[in-house]
């Protein structure tokens, strides 16, 4: 066989494991499922919220979460989503929280749990169960909390990560030690989001 004829076969072989490792990519994403996420917030819900500057408790616009939040959830539900199948999520809350009692050298007098609850405007939610978080008062913390529905079924989660600033620090929320801690977050919130959800068959 000539150079050129072995380079022809290499190049043919070549084409054909790409277009196989395309095909088994495809499956994957089909048998992985589809996550619609609706966002139903209103644009008050998606501002920044501080009740002074002596509070340690800080609800950041979605402008400041980056990637975006929506997005990050998103994502995280399609990892941690365990069998093939439809994912429809709507919207009513979603909240990326910094408590930072630490950084601030004060905690809440009033407990945390009472003041995200405070600012939280889905009013057809029960947060009571805001209150069994036990977020620690002695370090800073990323809170996330969400609200809505999962296939049609009400869903409703908090979780908490502590966090530490990496380097030196100017810009807080776009610190990697904040950022890595708001990625654990939403995995955290997506897995608990999803522990009674059944996926809907695919279409």
């Amino acid at each position: 066989m000539t150079m050129w004829g072995t380079l022809a076969r290499a190049w043919l072989w070549a084409g054909l494991g790409l277009a196989a490792w395309g095909a088994s990519t495809q499956a994957v994403a089909a048998a992985a499922g589809r996550v619609s996420v609706n966002d139903l917030r209103t644009v008050a819900q998606k501002q920044a919220r501080r009740d002074s500057n002596f509070s340690a408790l800080y609800f950041l616009a979605d402008k400041t979460v980056k990637p975006d939040a929506v997005g990050q959830l998103r994502d995280a539900l399609g990892r941690h989503l365990a069998a093939s199948g439809d994912l429809d999520v709507e919207l009513r809350e979603l909240a990326v929280i910094d408590f930072f009692p630490h950084r601030l050298g004060s905690g809440p007098a009033g407990g945390i749990s009472n003041l995200i609850t405070r600012h939280l405007m889905d009013a057809r939610t029960d947060w009571s169960f805001v209150q069994d978080m036990h977020v620690p008062v002695d370090q800073d913390s990323v809170v996330c909390v969400a609200s809505g529905t999962v296939n049609g079924a009400p869903a409703k989660a908090a979780a908490f990560v502590p966090y530490r600033l990496k380097g030196f620090a100017v810009m807080v929320h776009s610190n990697r030690g904040f950022r890595d801690a708001v990625s654990g977050c939403f995995d955290d919130l997506a897995i608990k989001l999803l522990t009674p959800v059944v996926p809907a068959p695919g279409r």
